[in-house]
């Protein structure tokens, strides 16, 4: 799993969803947050995933960054 990045992003929304974010401090008060893999060779984005609550992982409590992040390079691993 090398050469792979995992980035978050806050992008300005003016709706209504159940899962935006406030974010007083931010530029973007209202916002979407989206995570994204990408490769840092060329910056290709593999994968995304966009924040919808808070999930709890088959492996226990995670926090949420960490989850994202597990989840977006599981492809990556390497089976041993």
């Amino acid at each position: 799993m090398q050469n792979i990045t995992t980035d978050e992003n806050l992008m300005k929304f003016c709706g209504r969803l159940s899962f935006v974010k406030f974010n007083s401090i931010n530029y973007a008060c209202v916002s979407k947050e989206y995570y994204k893999s990408c490769k840092s060779s060329n910056g290709y984005c593999t994968q995304f995933g966009t924040y919808s609550g808070q999930k709890v992982g088959s492996e226990g409590l995670l926090l949420h960054k960490a989850a994202v992040v597990m989840e977006l390079t599981a492809p990556y691993k390497s089976k041993h």
